[in-house]
Order: C-alpha cells, then structure tokens, then sequence
C-alpha cells in the first residue's frame, strides 16, 4: 500500500512550483541561418542544409552549343583566355552493361566514349558542347570528329591554362581522340587530398567544404538535360581552384602540388596510355 502511494506521487505532476520565467521567451522563433548554416556545413550535414533551404545557392549562366558557329564564337573567346576549366561527359558499354557519367572518373579507356563537355573560363559561367549521337538525329549534336579539331588548338595551346578534376583521366580520354592536352595547370582533388587527406574528394563535398556549395542554383540558357549537371562541374572546378590555390599558398603545400603532385599525376596518365608488354611465351 505504502509502495502504491508513493508510485502516485512520484507520477504526479508539480504545478505549484514558483518559478521566475516568461514563458514568450520560449516560444518558437525564426532560425538563425547564418548560426545554422555554419553549425551544419561545419557537421557536413548537406541534407539537413538542402531540407532547410539553406544550402548556398547562386545564380549561374549556362550555355549549350549546338552548332559550329557558336562553338566558333567560343573559340576565339577562349583564344583570349589565360584558363579554362574542363569537365567531360562519357559513356560506354563494358561487362555490367551501359554506363555513363558527367565527370572523369566515371569512364575511360577504350570501353567509352567521349559524348559531352564543357569548358568554364570564368566564374558563374559555362559551355557544354554537345556532340552526342542522341542529337544528331534532332539535328542539334555535332559531329564530334569536327568539335575536337576545332578545339584541338586550345587544348594544346600552352599559353591557356587548364583545370581539371581527375585531370589525369581527361588527359587519357582526349589523348584517344588524337588530342594532347598542354598546358595542364591544376587538378582539384590533388589539392583536395593534399590538403585533407582523409576528406571525401568528389567535386561536389570539395566544393562544399571550400566554397560552400551545396547544390546547383537556379540557371539559365540550358537547353539539355545533360548540359546542366557537366557546366556546373566545370564551373565549380574553375572556381574551387582559385580557393584551392590560396589554401595551398597559406599551408605552405604550393611547392609539393606543382613540383610533385601535378607532374606524377601527368606521368601515371602516360603509364595508362602507354600500358605495358606481357611477354605471353614466357608467362
């Protein structure tokens, strides 16, 4: 009985409490975004940031070419550049079944393809040339045996630097279309590893870490499905370097990047290209 008693009061909620509290200052209030927006980009937590509409988004213009005047056009702009940023698009066939993707490393080699790319000479701003066979038939793809000579000066051109992420594997996909890109300049995820190396070095959680991006903002002048994702990598790999460049400066990391990091990188690309030779009688 006595337990029983005591079980009832135990449960029994204490109204008669003095308390000095105004119970407005409890009420629910509008969040604080830049504290939240800090908090959570500092956790990694780019969902919460995405469900909230907090992610940082900026307005970009993004340009398909469908045809060789305006890749013309393109061209001589790019003739007056010092840099550009390139990111690829590739498809192929292989054991799984057929592939795709919108960056480097999603395919190279002989099993794909080269069906897309754009280039970015200035923040907020990019081109996707567009040459895949899916577009001819609509009479907007180009050929891409035409693209590639064409743009085949201004990869090779030394004097115009080029950004990359994963620059190793654009130099083995466009060296199987004859093309030698010169003047490699800076590669992303290198920076990134060197910097952090436990880091995740996809494009998308460097350009969250360093910049701040977490998504694609609102665009305009995007004419496909498949221009849009490939101009925003090319975007934000050319403005990632310039952020990329400074934190290499302040962590005393330039000298290994551009004398270590970058020219093995080229190597191992050459390694790729040229494979070895297996001596088959031997073996």
């Amino acid at each position: 009985r006595d337990i029983s008693f005591l079980s009832k009061q135990l449960v029994l909620l204490k109204t008669d409490v003095p308390m000095d509290i105004n119970l407005d200052d409890y009420k629910l209030k509008d969040m604080d975004k830049e504290k939240l927006f800090a908090l959570f980009s500092e956790l990694e937590f780019k969902s919460i940031l995405k469900e909230l509409g907090l992610e940082k988004k900026e307005d970009a213009s993004y340009q398909t070419i469908f045809s060789i005047e305006q890749l013309n056009s393109l061209i001589d702009t790019l003739h007056h550049q010092k840099a550009m940023a390139i990111s690829i698009k590739t498809e192929g066939n292989t054991a799984g079944g057929s592939t795709s993707g919108r960056d480097s490393t999603s395919g190279r080699g002989a099993a794909y393809k080269l069906v897309g790319m754009a280039i970015s000479y200035e923040p907020m701003t990019a081109f996707y040339i567009q040459f895949s066979q899916q577009y001819l038939d609509q009479n907007k793809g180009m050929d891409r045996k035409e693209v590639l000579s064409l743009l085949r000066p201004i990869f090779e051109d030394t004097a115009i630097k080029k950004y990359g992420h994963d620059i190793k594997s654009t130099v083995i996909m466009l060296h199987q279309y004859g093309i030698e890109l010169a003047g490699i300049g800076f590669d992303t995820m290198l920076a990134s590893y060197l910097l952090n190396p436990s880091a995740k070095h996809n494009l998308e959680s460097i350009a969250f870490n360093y910049i701040g991006i977490c998504g694609r903002g609102t665009t305009s002048c995007v004419s496909t499905d498949d221009a849009e994702p490939v101009c925003f990598d090319a975007d934000i790999i050319y403005r990632l370097t310039l952020s990329l460049a400074k934190q290499l400066e302040e962590n005393g990391l330039t000298q290994l990047f551009q004398d270590i990091e970058m020219p093995s990188a080229l190597v191992l690309a050459q390694m790729e290209i040229i494979g070895i030779t297996l001596d088959l009688p031997y073996l």
